[in-house]
Parts: C-alpha cells; structure tokens; sequence
C-alpha cells in the first residue's frame, strides 16, 4: 500500500452506520483516511458532559450511554480526524424515533438532518482527496463536492434501489392488506426520488452489498461498471456461539424492524403452520405502525429493541434464526445469528444464493412462501443433529465475512 501514501479519502457517516465507521476504520488502517466526519460520538464536548453528570439522572444517562456505544469513533481513526457536523439535530432526530412521535414528523426530521448533515460535512472535502464517501440521501453536497476537486464520489446504496421497492411493496400491500398499516418504504416523495436519482448521476461509483442489489441498481439503468460489490462484515468475536441452556423449548428468533416489508406475516403463518410441541417464536425489534396488533398470538414473544451488545445472550437462547424479508441491502442480523451459531432461514431476497448456501449454512426460501419456512422449521426441529452441523457451518462462514475484508474490496475497487 506505499504507493499510496497520502492519498486520502473523507467519510461522511450522518448517523450510527456500522459499515461506514468499518469503512472509516479500514481506510485509517491503510494510511488512507484523511476525515471522518460524523454527526455525534463520544468524542463530542457535549456527550462527555452529559456523561459526567449522569449520576444525576441515572435512567436518561444509561439511555445515552447506549446511544453512544454505537457511535464510538472507531479503531484506527485518529482523533484530529474527527470532525462533528448537525449534532443537535442528530439528537433530535434520535429522541424522536425513541419517543412516541408520529411517524411523519420522525421522517420530516430525518430528511432536514440529513440534508444539513451533508451541507455541513460538504465542506471538509478537499482538492488532493481520492475519494469521498457518503451514503444515500445524505451526499448531495457531498458527491458535487467531491467532484468539482476531482475525487472519485461514492455513495453507499444501503437497501435495493427505490424503484424496485416500490413495485415489489406495492404488489405485496395488495396481496397482504392486513399488514398494510406494518409497511414501510413502499411509497417514496418526488423530492426524495429526485434527490436520489441526482445522488446517483453525480457519484462516480455506487456501493451495494449483494449482487441481487446491484442487478436493482442495473435495472434503473446504472451502468455495471459503476457498482462496487462488497459483502458487508460481522463482529465475531462479539457474537460468537455460547451455551445453550436447555428449557425445553424450540426457539424461532427474528431481529430487526417487525414489519412486513421484512415478511411479517410469512413468519407469523410460517410458525403457526408448523405446529411444533412447546415452540416459541421470539421478535426482537421496534414495531412498525400496528404491528403489535398483528404479533398478538400464542407463543409469540416481543422484545423491543436492545443494545448490539445484549443481542448474543438473545441468539444463544435460539434454535433457529428466520428472515423472510421483502426488500433488503444485506441483512447483518442474519450474520450475526450465523456467527453465534445459529442455523438461519432466509428468504432469497435476503443474501441472494451466494452469501449463503442452501443446505449448508441454513436455507434460503422463496419469498411469500410461509410452507416452505414451516417445512424447514419442522426438519430442524426433529433433526438437532442436523441443527448443530448447519450451525457449526453457520459460524465458519460468518468467520469469512470481516469487516477487514469488506473495508479493503472497497478500497482496492477505488484506489
């Protein structure tokens, strides 16, 4: 890597993104970072006072404690690195989504910070820079920046592209009406798809995470040429298989957003129609819309979101780990699971087939098909051999997914 030596990049991480402060962790690693710039951490004045006085309201302190756990400046950034852009309405943006806020103003809010974000960290582009990375509808300023000093302009594309969305979520509000009020990203704003469409013309690459995105993106009419594939990465030594104490129950477990958008009601008929003797299912996440309407059943277990660092203790009590999402970017959850040890069931619009093999690391599924979910559930249910071989397998594959890996195929594709 000598030869390039001080050829730098800035990223621009406008939340709490995992694979941006990978990223940014990466390219420091390198030599190669010359700016992370972020809305808050724990770097910032103004959380390590909050910090300091949390003996004083020990509920609100821990609820920023954990806040701050995610936005850690990462290994490898240096401190003079480090630049802060809109932290107080990154912290508005948050108290909102944690509050019992309608959802408009929560979107309302989302879109202003991240507009200012991206104005502000605009500003931290330099001529000399090689590349600048920024993620979807926060990187306007950001990639016309980077491109007027001559620097490559990368956005991250974390989720398929907005147009196949909301054909595919359209299709399915009509065949689940039930579920309607769980839906999210189906309907998107003009002013939110000409943001993104311009996003799109002005990077000079684009980053996704499976090839089933990317053929998203070369659907719309982006040229393959521009799109970077990277596998996204997972903390093995965080999660990481443990025991399992024996209770006596078959336990299903979900994490992320209860929604439809992530096959809600496949999973719930899916449980149902397998029919297992002391079996329980297990939701972990926020309830989208009337969600806890529609999870209100037997044997169904709700836990509201928790911090990444109690999510192993929740997969060590589990069986299986089951994501029959919709529309997905590249689902860390299931990687997660995978690396505790889990056997997963995905739908085919989770990975693709290459992340995971079929019949090796877990199953992948069709979407919409709750019987061939049922099916699977039943084989590892009667089979705890079989659960621990595809398991065991489950951990080697996520052991080959690092964050190491993720950070230098974006690295090496642009440098």
């Amino acid at each position: 890597m000598t030869e390039l030596a001080g050829r730098h990049s800035v990223v621009a991480n406008p939340g709490s993104i995992p694979w941006l402060a990978e990223l940014a962790s990466g390219l420091g690693r390198a030599g190669l970072l010359r700016r992370y710039v972020v809305s808050m951490s724990d770097q910032l004045p103004a959380a390590r006072r909050i910090l300091r006085a949390s003996h004083v309201i020990p509920p609100v302190s821990e609820r920023v404690r954990q806040e701050l756990k995610k936005r850690r400046v990462p290994l490898h950034v240096r401190g003079d690195a480090v630049a802060h852009e809109a932290a107080a309405w990154e912290a508005l943006y948050a108290a909102a989504r944690r509050a019992s806020v309608p959802s408009g103003i929560v979107s309302t809010l989302g879109s202003h910070r991240a507009v200012i974000f991206d104005s502000r960290a605009s500003r931290h582009v330099e001529p000399g820079d090689v590349a600048v990375f920024a993620t979807q509808t926060a990187a306007l300023s950001t990639l016309r920046r980077a491109r007027a000093v001559g620097a490559h302009a990368v956005l991250d594309c974390p989720i398929a592209h907005y147009r196949y969305a909301e054909r595919l979520l359209g299709d399915e509000l009509r065949a689940s009406p039930a579920y309607a009020g769980t839906m999210q990203f189906h309907r998107f704003t003009d002013r939110y798809r000409r943001r993104v469409e311009e996003e799109i013309a002005t990077a000079t690459y684009l980053v996704v995470y499976t090839e089933l995105v990317a053929a998203t993106f070369e659907d719309a009419g982006v040229d393959r040429e521009r799109i970077i594939v990277s596998p996204l990465g997972v903390d093995a030594a965080l999660f990481r298989p443990g025991p399992r104490e024996d209770d006596g129950v078959f336990r299903m477990i979900f994490v992320g957003q209860i929604t439809q958008r992530k096959g809600l009601s496949y999973l719930l008929d899916a449980f149902q129609q397998a029919d297992l003797d002391r079996a329980e299912l297990l939701l972990v996440g926020h309830l989208v819309g009337d969600a806890a309407r529609c999870i209100a059943r037997p044997n169904v277990v709700h836990y509201p979101h928790v911090a990444r660092s109690e999510l192993p203790a929740l997969y060590r009590k589990a069986d299986v780990f089951v994501l029959p999402t919709l529309i997905e970017g590249m689902p860390q959850t299931a990687l997660e699971a995978m690396a505790c040890g889990l056997p997963v069931i995905v739908s085919e619009n989770a990975f693709g087939r290459k992340i995971l093999r079929d019949g090796r690391e877990g199953y992948v599924v069709p979407i919409r098909d709750s019987q061939a979910i049922a099916e699977r559930l039943r084989d590892l249910y009667h089979n705890p051999e079989r659960r621990a071989q595809l398991g065991q397998a489950a951990r080697r594959r996520a052991e080959e997914l690092t964050w190491s890996a993720f950070a230098q195929r974006i690295r090496e594709a642009i440098h």
